[in-house]
């Protein structure tokens, strides 16, 4: 399960393509024994793949959208004049051709025996900027069959015809097994748990799409298939101490500790210590929550096998924005202002409202969690001052974080990417504005994920969690249930949730009662099944259906306690607020109108919770 689209932004340039001359030229270009991504000219989205992952002998070649995974990775090894196509994946494999098969040209798979079979030449195609991969045994070339570039597309050895895009390849250079990018780093163990820098230490937790649980992997300078794993939370990188706990140091360019070697074990990427020589594994056969990191070798292979998925660098949260310049000042609005055209500066951390920011990474905004407005360039051009103003939808209230390495990120204009917001200064009160792309350090931020520590007011708190529900959750709304279930209390379903029954799938976040009880049941960054096709974007809470009047109330009132310490807590405006009945409507995939129907048995309305909500919020 590895995902193959190069979706997260990093420090890394694009790939590059073997250096071509222009058309006019007689030269052709040279292709060095490396490390290459083999696409096609039909579409250079796809490539040569590994069907299935197998390092079996035998294993086809088929083309596969992507250039990510380690499955699009060979080795280009010069023999003579020849070329050997090598098995990223695999051990002294190669890409081989065989016979002709039912005219359908021939076979092409891999194989270990190295023969004329696997020896390839490489024709330049000028006009298509590209190569034909030609058989020496068999005269063919390599071909997409049927022409279209696709998923799945088989690869079949054919007779050469020149200026056939379905003969011709780019060879993209890549530094080894793995693209440079940001990644989660998971066990291949039940659970699949993600590496996790916590301090100095490397642990294993559920992943949460925290910075923490992101790693950049990029290639050490001058050397092949050999990469650091640093935090982009700190900049901190994994060192390897042989048989004992891995490290999470600070960066040492020069220190064999912090490099790696990747090789593909079969179900994950084994990584190599290049100074220890011992893989990074998990703490034994099971990959507990919260265990360590190891830099050793163990029996149980999964264990030392990990997958990687290439990640965006900052997801959907609130975050403080520090100055890299000066990690004592951090973007903020001048003088706490709400009013629109305010400027935004760099101020001194007080970790106040105004100077926190919720990012919304479908949106690319960044809404400042005191004033309810986005940052905004205005004009997407040199030297323009950044302040805050009322949400538009226009591309200067577009930005886009850049891992720049060092734990430091840039914010990119996305009206201009050549333009990121830039510090004009040092100090308190220091305009921002936004600046040729330079790489200064006025132009980098350390991200720090935030929240809002508000003591819950008006109801009775109790964490309680007994159900991990269906996978991780980045919500950005919440939503508000009825149990349907009179007089059944808040203990009674947080018991109906903790069971192994058909009950415990539909747990919910939060559920709410007569008492003032309130059980956290269900980690906030866990999916819960609740509302159909609009799953993925609430935290919910079940509201106890009370049989009478006096206990409606008691749930009414801790409830709008409730829903305005979690808006208030995420950074949220009334907006975020949604009931079941809405989210059919919004999102379509349920028929329930709670809690309306509940509110009105007892001469309350939907609209009536969302005034007393508002109200409450405001009261913060």
């Amino acid at each position: 399960p590895r995902d193959d689209a190069d979706t997260a932004k990093t420090v890394a340039s694009a790939p590059k393509a073997v250096p071509v001359k222009s058309a006019a030229s007689a030269t052709v270009p040279a292709v060095k024994s490396g490390w290459y991504t083999i696409k096609s000219t039909i579409n250079p989205a796809f490539g040569l793949y590994i069907k299935g992952m197998s390092t079996k002998d035998g294993a086809k070649i088929q083309l596969k959208r992507g250039i990510v995974s380690e499955g699009f990775a060979f080795k280009l090894k010069k023999v003579k004049k020849y070329y050997q196509i090598i098995v990223g994946i695999a051990k002294n494999k190669s890409v081989e051709v065989i016979g002709i098969k039912n005219g359908s040209g021939g076979v092409v798979s891999i194989s270990s025996k190295p023969t004329r079979k696997t020896l390839f030449k490489l024709k330049y195609d000028r006009k298509l900027d590209g190569f034909r991969l030609v058989n020496i045994a068999t005269k063919q070339a390599l071909c997409v069959a049927g022409g279209k570039a696709k998923s799945g597309a088989k690869i079949r050895g054919a007779k050469v015809r020149v200026g056939s895009k379905a003969q011709t390849f780019k060879l993209i250079s890549r530094p080894g097994l793995i693209m440079t990018n940001i990644y989660s780093i998971k066990s291949t163990q039940k659970g699949k748990r993600a590496l996790t820098a916590d301090g100095k230490k490397g642990i294993f937790k559920r992943y949460g799409k925290t910075l923490n649980q992101k790693w950049y992997v990029a290639p050490v300078a001058g050397k092949k298939n050999v990469y650091i794993i640093e935090s982009i939370a700190t900049g901190k990188r994994l060192a390897g101490i042989a048989d004992k706990r891995a490290k999470v140091l600070k960066a040492s360019a020069g220190d064999k500790k912090q490099w790696w070697q990747p090789s593909f074990g079969g179900l994950g990427i084994v990584w190599k210590n290049a100074a220890t020589k011992k893989p990074l594994s998990t703490a034994g056969d099971t990959c507990e929550e919260g265990s360590a990191a190891y830099n050793k070798k163990r029996a149980d292979t999964r264990s030392q096998q990990f997958v990687l998925k290439n990640r965006v660098p900052v997801e959907s949260g609130v975050y403080e924005l520090k100055s890299s310049a000066n990690t004592l000042l951090e973007l903020g609005t001048k003088n706490e202002s709400k009013k629109a055209n305010a400027a935004v500066q760099v101020t001194e951390v007080e970790s106040s409202a105004s100077q926190k920011w919720i990012y919304n990474a479908k949106k690319h905004t960044l809404e400042n969690a005191f004033s309810g407005m986005v940052l905004d360039a205005r004009k997407a051009e040199a030297g323009t001052t950044v302040v805050q103003a009322s949400p538009t939808g226009a591309r200067t209230q577009k930005w886009s974080f850049t891992y720049v390495g060092g734990g430091n990120f840039q914010l990119i204009s996305d009206s201009n990417n050549r333009l990121a917001i830039s510090a004009c200064g040092k100090t308190h009160g220091s305009a921002t504005a936004i600046k040729p792309n330079a790489k200064a350090k006025t132009q980098e931020w350390r991200v720090v994920q935030s929240g809002y520590m508000v003591e819950p007011k008006g109801f009775n708190l109790i964490e309680d969690i007994v159900n991990w529900g269906h996978g991780p959750l980045n919500a950005s709304y919440i939503v508000i249930h009825e149990t349907a279930n009179p007089g059944a209390t808040a203990w009674n379903h947080r018991m109906l949730w903790s069971g192994d029954n058909y009950y415990a799938d539909y747990a919910v976040h939060y559920v709410l009662d007569w008492t003032g009880n309130c059980y956290y049941c269900v980690p906030e960054d866990r999916l819960c099944w609740q509302v159909g096709n609009g799953n993925e974007y609430v935290i919910g809470i079940e509201l106890c259906h009370a049989t009478n009047k006096a206990d409606f109330k008691k749930v009414w009132d801790a409830g709008v306690q409730w829903t305005a310490w979690q808006l208030k807590k995420h950074g949220w405006g009334m907006s975020r607020l949604i009931s079941h009945n809405e989210c059919g409507y919004k999102w379509g995939g349920t028929d329930h109108t709670d809690p309306d129907d509940y509110f009105e048995s007892f001469g309350k309305t939907w609209q009536g919770f969302k005034a007393a909500v508002k109200l409450a919020l405001a009261r913060y």
